[in-house]
């Protein structure tokens, strides 16, 4: 009664005869428009103006049912009602028999319920056929399409339960059998359908942590109570909903109008332990003993062994049990900021967790009771859309996998372009020697004289070649660090190593054929420098020359050549590209130029120890738009 003074409150009493009279109350005062003045001018209800608290969680699911009947949107907090959810129930059959293929009650099990919906008739002439109960065998001619169809099911799940982990097997197998949309579309859609994804999100947890298919139906199956997991709708909350939750969740909430739930009595079980809580600590006393499960009655527990003054402590106990009631039925009773509503028995008003608060408390109307349990939505026709639906699936799948552009490397282009390489010219070295030569110019350019035999005994490391060949590594490296070209480059204004690029270009420039119009054309260059407005774009080649010059030119100029027609586009400055081969320090620059102050210095480059290089021919022009350093 003191609480109650605290505040105003229009109190009333609803008596509770079953779980839908709250929903039908709720239904109600919205149809009414039961006036709520506690936040300004009086305004009609609105469902997310209600609060619906309930003693214990175990029920919190009956009442989300109740409240959907009515198509009255609820947000539930706090249930357990998960581990007995219909699409679980439904699903252990077909699991079962998956797991164990010589389960024959299971695969009836599965054939004639839900899920699959054979008849007995159709079973017993299957039977009578010659059939077996099992997937791994054919079915006989004449077998019902039904029963052909769920054998199939069971024998493609059964490949899925050993090819994928345990949380991507089981959501194939729903989405193969369609056991959301089928919860969705049934009476209890949106928290049917939120229950089956909340399992497998908690089967993909689990599956996480290692565990095997059959455990992880076993412990979906057999552990549910204890997984603590909570009611959730397929749906996103939705902001103007009944907010349905235990009390043990209200404690810091209000609304407007507040329903206290729930019939049922405060447990009476005899303390099993006390603990004593103070300032300086806790200390606890504990009963020893057992649970006896008697047929058809609820357990108890059997105490065989007491501690010491173990009535002293039972009887604090007992006493801080009432008073947490106190403080629960506080909690209830001063959530509710302007009505407040307790569900009473009628028959025994001093009886149940709420008759405290049942003194002076007024009846609601009548016409509560009057309320209509809401009829299932008809179904669609959704038999005639299906051809239609599937038609549209497919075109977007379709859609969706087929690429908008290809991805082709410069290299694979030019392989197919120009002619093949000599054979011992490729094979002498080998690529892992060439990775190893290209990582040591390029750490070469990036420092200034760093120390590269340490770097290049790692490299032979990292490619598994032998240390008798890291003296012909740092030889050939010292070579082209000592070259012309490589002091040019140094003294370059602006030079790049090892530079990765990718443009669009349209497929038939490159030849590209039957695909994509657009391909992206991926690279990466293993030197640019710049000279008077010039790029020069050079590609290390490790190959042994002999006498296959000619031969390797013809080889890799198509390569260098897209190089440098990517350069140009990206930069929109002119460039020219050249191979220079590290075995005999050769530089063959593709591009013909005449540009008289520069030909000596490419000669040089182009011929170290003296041999003359071919140069005639082009005067280059410098784009108005210089390539920005970044």
């Amino acid at each position: 009664a003191d609480v109650l003074r605290v505040r105003t409150f229009d109190v009333r009493k609803l008596d509770l005869q079953r779980f839908n009279d709250v929903a039908r109350f709720v239904r109600w005062a919205v149809d009414s428009r039961w006036p709520v003045s506690c936040d300004g001018p009086e305004r009609d209800a609105r469902w997310n103006d209600f609060l619906v608290l309930t003693r214990i969680r175990e029920h919190l699911d009956v009442y989300a049912r109740a409240f959907e009947a009515l198509g009255i949107p609820v947000d539930v907090s706090g249930s357990k009602a998960l581990p007995i959810s219909k699409g679980l129930a439904e699903l252990r059959p077909f699991l079962a028999a998956i797991q164990d293929p010589d389960d024959g009650v299971s695969v009836v099990a599965f054939l004639s319920g839900p899920l699959c919906g054979v008849d007995d008739a159709a079973l017993y002439a299957f039977r009578r056929l010659g059939g077996r109960f099992s997937y791994l065998v054919d079915p006989p001619a004449g077998t019902d399409p039904r029963i052909a169809r769920g054998l199939s099911l069971l024998a493609i799940s059964r490949k899925d339960a050993g090819a994928h982990p345990a949380g991507a097997a089981l959501g194939l197998i729903c989405e193969r059998l369609g056991l959301v949309a089928r919860l969705a579309a049934g009476p209890e859609g949106r928290t049917g359908s939120g229950n089956l994804l909340k399992v497998l999100a908690l089967a993909r947890r689990l599956s996480g942590q290692g565990l095997s298919f059959r455990d992880v139906v076993e412990r979906l199956a057999e552990d549910a109570p204890s997984l603590d997991l909570e009611e959730m709708s397929v749906e996103p909350v939705d902001a103007d909903a009944v907010r349905l939750m235990n009390l043990h969740k209200a404690k810091g909430l209000e609304a407007p109008i507040v329903v206290l739930a729930e019939l049922g009595d405060w447990r009476r079980s005899d303390p099993k332990r006390h603990v004593a809580r103070g300032a300086a600590g806790s200390r606890g006393w504990f009963t020893a003993g057992y649970w006896l499960r008697p047929e058809n009655r609820a357990p108890r527990w059997v105490v065989t062994a007491t501690p010491p003054e173990w009535e002293l402590r039972r009887s604090d106990e007992i006493a801080f049990e009432e008073a947490e009631k106190k403080r629960l039925l506080y909690v209830a009773a001063t959530r509710a900021r302007d009505t407040l509503v307790v569900s009473l028995r009628e028959d025994k008003p001093e009886a149940g967790a709420w008759a405290p608060l049942g003194g002076g408390l007024r009846d609601l109307p009548a016409a509560v009771a009057e309320i209509p349990t809401r009829a299932p939505w008809p179904a669609p026709p959704l038999a005639a859309a299906l051809a239609e639906a599937r038609k549209r699936i497919d075109e977007g799948r379709l859609r969706a996998a087929t690429p908008s552009f290809a991805v082709t490397p410069v290299t694979k282009i030019a392989k197919r372009e120009g002619p093949r390489a000599p054979t011992a010219a490729e094979e002498a070295h080998g690529t892992a020697w060439g990775r190893v030569m290209h990582r040591l110019l390029e750490a070469a350019m990036r420092a200034d004289g760093p120390d590269l035999r340490p770097f290049a005994e790692n490299l032979l490391r990292e490619e598994e070649l032998g240390p008798e060949v890291l003296d012909d590594v740092l030889r050939v490296a010292a070579s082209v660090t000592s070259s012309p070209l490589w002091a040019r480059a140094q003294r370059a204004r602006r030079r790049f190593v090892e530079v990765p690029f990718a443009m669009m270009v349209p497929s038939a420039e490159i030849g590209v054929a039957g695909g994509p119009e657009e391909t992206l054309l991926k690279g990466a260059i293993d030197l640019v420098f710049e000279e008077e407005g010039v790029w020069h774009i050079v590609d290390w080649k490790s190959d042994v020359v002999g006498d296959n010059l000619a031969a390797l030119v013809a080889h890799y100029a198509p390569q260098v050549e897209h190089y440098r027609k990517a350069w140009e586009a990206l930069t929109k400055q002119t460039a020219v590209a050249g191979l220079y081969f590290m075995d005999n320090g050769r530089l063959e620059w593709l591009e013909e130029k005449k540009r008289e102050d520069s030909l000596e210095g490419i000669i040089g480059a182009a011929s170290p120890e003296g041999a003359p290089a071919q140069v005639s021919g082009r005067q280059f022009k410098q784009a108005s738009l210089p390539f920005e350093e970044n």
